[in-house]
């Protein structure tokens, strides 16, 4: 699980940079409205890069879910139920 995790890091890392740029050259940014009166008020800010590592810990939920099934089939019911 502590390799999953570091995975996980490693690739949202990777892909936060990526995303931000995408995101920006297709227009979907804003502006701080809380800035306003200072130098960077005009800077646009990417949004929905939270989308980024909600994918990547769905993506490590579900690898860890089928690790833990292998392991124990008879608790995964319970695990299931608590997510």
């Amino acid at each position: 699980y502590v390799f999953m995790s570091v995975m996980g890091y490693a690739l949202t890392n990777h892909l936060v940079p990526n995303i931000k740029a995408y995101t920006l050259r297709r227009g979907i940014s804003g502006k701080d409205l809380g800035k306003k009166g200072t130098s960077t008020e005009d800077k646009q800010i990417p949004e929905a890069l939270g989308i980024v590592p909600g994918a990547v810990f769905l993506v490590c939920l579900i690898f860890c879910l089928v690790g833990y099934a292998n392991s124990h089939p008879s608790k995964l019911l319970d695990c299931n139920s608590a997510l």
